[in-house]
């Protein structure tokens, strides 16, 4: 096998590195799961550095073209090059039924982004039904279509990652819930994820820039980790500025699974007369989502009180403008459109955790 670095028309070395392997694993017809060289072996076969091997590496694996097995190296991926030709379709799995997802803002959202760019990139989405084993094994063996890899629009907080290492050569993305310990996941799944930090961070930079130095922050007690990081940007912002906020005024309105949107308000009702019955003193309040933003706005008004809200999310964006409050927007549809990229290789990226920042909606 030779490897030539050739600099030609400006192409990134290690896409020639890469182009030259595709070309001799389709060339030699390789079986699936047939070993190829390493990153050592490639690096002296071009004479580039192991850096610049690993790259070029990392791109076929991104393409579906091989995949990794840890400490036992790199082979031939399933569905590359005998499924040329066929229709490429990404599988999407939730925990939901399909009748239960339609009725999903957020997920329709994400699904909105998974059809937009698979029409682009002539990816074709489809929802799995049925066992995860049953369905790879099916495409797998299809002549007519090849299996480009599977969103995981929601798992359960208390099932693992690890029985996706079954299938090394099948790429997953997990699209929104950050849950905790995911960097732990199998090399074989990533996580697209809103950037909480940041979107926290900017609503307390937007609040602060309106006058305001003393906050509430109202939440839910959930599993995964999308509040938790809302929280910790936002009150870093205020720790940057030098504002600190009552212990009394960080306030948990308790599990909103099971509750449906009026329910979710009441919680934010709820919590807004907690924190005025406190005792201390706050001119605005931060809410990790929008239900809990027009609730507490929704009480406020009723009394006549004048007290500042911003929410988090604008999957609804009614609430928001009903109220008249400023939110943080997550573009969910980017979600998937980055989740089909990733999985067809159009997004070549190294990272674990691909995070979309988050914009302000002032009001």
């Amino acid at each position: 096998m030779l490897i030539q670095e050739r600099k030609l028309n400006g192409t990134p070395v290690y896409l020639q590195i890469k182009k030259q392997l595709r070309d001799y694993i389709a060339s030699n017809k390789l079986e699936p799961d047939a070993p190829i060289p390493n990153v050592k072996q490639i690096a002296a076969m071009a004479g580039v550095s192991v850096r610049t091997a690993d790259m070029a590496m990392v791109a076929l694996i991104e393409d579906g073209v091989c995949y990794r097995r840890p400490k036992k190296g790199t082979f031939v991926a399933h569905s590359v090059f005998a499924n040329m030709g066929q229709r490429r379709v990404v599988g999407i799995t939730c925990n939901d039924s399909l009748q239960e997802m339609e009725n999903n803002l957020l997920d329709m959202a994400i699904y909105r982004g998974i059809a937009e760019k698979g029409q682009d990139l002539k990816v074709v989405p489809f929802f799995i039904t049925g066992g995860l084993d049953e369905n790879i094994d099916f495409y797998r063996s299809s002549r007519e279509m090849a299996l480009t890899g599977i969103v995981l629009l929601r798992v359960s907080h208390d099932k693992p990652l690890n029985h996706l290492k079954a299938f090394p050569d099948i790429r997953f993305v997990l699209i929104n819930y950050d849950i905790t310990n995911f960097s732990d996941a199998p090399d074989n799944v990533v996580g697209i994820f809103n950037d909480d930090f940041a979107g926290g961070y900017q609503a307390a930079e937007y609040m602060i820039s309106k006058g305001h130095r003393e906050f509430a922050v109202f939440s839910y007690e959930v599993n995964d980790e999308n509040y938790h990081h809302r929280i910790d940007g936002f009150l870093q912002a205020l720790n940057d500025s030098g504002i600190r906020v009552p212990l009394e005024l960080v306030l948990n309105g308790g599990s909103p699974f099971g509750k449906n949107e009026r329910g979710l308000i009441e919680i934010g009702t709820e919590l807004m007369k907690r924190a005025l019955s406190s005792g201390q003193r706050f001119n605005a309040v931060f809410c990790v989502n929008d239900y809990l933003a027009f609730g507490a706005k929704e009480y406020c008004q009723s009394i006549g009180n004048d007290i500042d809200v911003i929410g988090y999310d604008n999957l609804n964006p009614q609430l928001s403008q009903r109220m008249f409050f400023p939110t943080i927007s997550i573009d969910f549809c980017s979600m998937g459109r980055k989740a089909v990229e990733v999985l067809s290789g159009q997004a070549v990226s190294t990272q674990k955790i691909i995070r979309i920042v988050p914009r302000l909606i002032p009001r």
